[in-house]
């Protein structure tokens, strides 16, 4: 490829090609940008006669980068979102108010019972800010790919230059259908061994918050492990009589309100989690997210 004859970059290319070397293929490239692929490719061999080198290497799947493109792809990562807090910096000393786009990322059961319930006061607050949704239980991966600008998780995540800030205690509780304890005359703990159990994972690891907080002298092993892939089904069956369940507070006080679950043994202290909110470490500072990071810790879980 000839070198460069002092050309300028142009942004929109710098974008395209940014994008499309973060996605496997310029077909998820396209589809991420909403436009074509060839419009992609275009762009892209354009910014590469900018250059004047080449910045793909197109014969490989996926997408890898030249040693020129990686530089180029690093720089892009730098510069995009300082232009990007800029311009959200300028409208906000304007306007005093939270401008630009967001996208917030939460585990499925969260997002559902207590993140999109709760949203109304903060988006009317703020109208002129645009914000995207995301429940998902695989949030981790596109908060590092930039397709997500904070997500709230209960995983413990640890990664170089990503912030995490610790916001509620995750509370559970045994619960099952007071059918289905009358009839099995469920009183003591040795009585759960008569039951199914619902469990999250097949092997059980689920129930190991409640199990390893029982006093040396009770051991429970279960008739039947029944594993439910979503935590709403898990409550959907325990609420019908299939089995007993152990889930968080949170997530099942109408059931308990209108008395379809139960819950059990009270009593024992179960392990808790926590629920943490991460963004990329360069941006905890971001009007927009610090404005959401402390609506979000004004909320409360019901349970507590």
């Amino acid at each position: 490829m000839k070198p460069p004859q002092q050309e300028s970059f142009d942004l929109q290319q710098l974008w395209t090609f940014f994008v499309a070397a973060s996605s496997r293929t310029f077909t998820e490239a396209s589809e991420r940008l909403h436009i074509s692929q060839s419009a992609v490719s275009h762009a892209v061999r354009k910014l590469e006669r900018s250059a004047g080198f080449a910045l793909i290497i197109r014969d490989r799947a996926p997408l890898q980068l030249t040693e020129p493109g990686r530089l180029l792809f690093e720089t892009c990562g730098r510069i995009f979102p300082d232009l990007r807090r800029c311009r959200e910096m300028m409208h906000q000393s304007a306007s005093n108010d939270l401008v630009g786009r967001m996208r917030v990322g939460a585990t499925v059961e969260f997002g559902n019972s207590i993140l999109a319930r709760g949203m109304a006061p903060f988006l009317q607050k703020y109208p002129q800010l645009e914000m995207e949704f995301t429940f998902s239980h695989d949030l981790l991966k596109p908060l590092l790919a930039d397709e997500l600008d904070l997500i709230i998780d209960c995983r413990g995540y640890t990664r170089k230059g990503i912030s995490r800030k610790t916001l509620f205690r995750e509370k559970y509780v045994l619960v099952a259908a007071p059918e289905l304890l009358n009839a099995a005359k469920v009183k003591r703990l040795s009585d759960l061994n008569h039951l199914i159990w619902l469990t999250l994972d097949s092997d059980g690891d689920w129930w190991q918050r409640f199990l390893a907080q029982l006093p040396p002298d009770v051991a429970l092993s279960p008739r039947r492990l029944l594993p439910v892939n979503h935590l709403r089904g898990l409550i959907n069956m325990a609420a019908t009589g299939v089995g007993i369940a152990l889930v968080p507070a949170y997530c099942v006080q109408s059931e308990l309100r209108q008395g379809c679950l139960k819950m059990l043994f009270p009593d024992v202290q179960i392990r808790e989690d926590r629920f943490f909110l991460y963004c990329k470490s360069y941006r905890e500072a971001e009007p927009n997210l610090v404005s959401f990071t402390k609506f979000v810790k004004g909320l409360s879980l019901e349970s507590d």
